[in-house]
């Protein structure tokens, strides 16, 4: 389902990105969370917010049976409907 997935640059330092594995795409809002927030961070850090991340999109996509990313979208990017999940998912994580 998603995987996260080390890229090596060359000349560039390595970052993380979460992979959506069926397209064989990232997912765009953890990849602009990782552009805007995480590019500069240690790789350990960037493993362990994306970690975070991947678990909340397998959370959604068993929950809603269609992805965050498009739900997102669907909403008019309202960002309640991930606030709304939150009890859900400390549930499902417990």
């Amino acid at each position: 389902m998603y995987s996260l997935n080390q890229l090596v640059i060359p000349n560039c330092k390595r970052q993380w990105i979460l992979m959506d594995m069926e397209t064989c795409l990232p997912l765009l809002s953890p990849l602009r969370y990782h552009i805007d927030h995480l590019a500069h961070r240690s790789l350990s850090t960037q493993s362990a917010s994306l970690q975070a991340v991947k678990f909340f999109y397998e959370f959604w996509q068993q929950k809603h049976r269609v992805t965050f990313c498009y739900s997102f979208y669907s909403s008019g990017h309202n960002p309640d409907i991930a606030i709304a999940e939150m009890p859900a998912f400390s549930l499902y994580l417990g």
